[in-house]
C-alpha cells in the first residue's frame, strides 16, 4: 500500500512541475507580447507626430505661398490703379472667393509719408473648428517707388 501512495506523490509531483513550467512558459510569452505591443504602439505614435508636423509644415508653406500671390496682385492692383489716376492713395483690399481655405485675407496699400507705396499682404488660416482661434496669420510688405518723371531718352 505504501508503495503506491509513493507512487502517486511522485505522479502528484511531476504533474505540479510540468503544470508550473507551462505557466512560467506562457507568463514569458505573455511579457514578450507586451513588450511588442508597447515597441509598437511608441512607434506608431512617432510616426503619427511626424505626420502631423509634416501636414503643419506644409500647410504653413501653402499659406506663406498664397501670401506671396496676394502680395503680387496688391502691387500689381497698385501699379494698375496709379496709372488709372495719379491721385491714388491706396486702399484696403479683403479677396472673398479666391481664397477658399484662408477666409482672413487681406491686402492694405497705402502711400506712406515718404512717398512709397507700402503694399502688405496677410492670410491668417481659420481651423475646421470655429471654437478654436486663427491657426497663425502670414504677412508679406513690398514698398515701390512710384516715379514722378519719365527718364530722358539720353539716360
Amino acid at each position: 500500500m505504501s508503495h503506491s501512495i509513493l507512487h502517486c506523490g511522485r505522479s502528484c509531483e511531476s504533474s505540479r512541475s510540468g503544470l508550473s513550467g507551462r505557466v512560467r512558459r506562457n507568463g514569458l510569452v505573455t511579457i514578450c507580447v507586451l513588450v511588442c505591443l508597447v515597441v509598437a504602439s511608441s512607434i506608431a505614435m512617432l510616426t503619427l507626430r511626424q505626420e502631423i508636423s509634416l501636414r503643419r509644415e506644409l500647410s504653413l508653406h501653402q499659406q506663406m505661398r498664397q501670401t506671396e500671390f496676394l502680395l503680387e496682385a496688391g502691387v500689381q492692383k497698385a501699379a494698375s490703379r496709379l496709372k488709372e489716376s495719379p491721385d491714388y492713395r491706396g486702399e484696403t483690399w479683403k479677396p472673398t472667393h479666391a481664397l477658399e481655405k484662408f477666409s482672413n485675407a487681406q491686402v492694405v496699400i497705402r502711400l506712406t509719408n515718404d512717398g512709397q507705396f507700402q503694399v502688405a499682404a496677410s492670410i491668417g488660416r481659420l481651423p475646421d473648428d470655429s471654437s478654436r482661434a486663427a491657426l497663425g496669420v502670414t504677412q508679406l510688405t513690398h514698398r515701390f517707388r512710384v516715379p514722378t518723371s519719365k527718364p530722358s531718352p539720353s539716360e
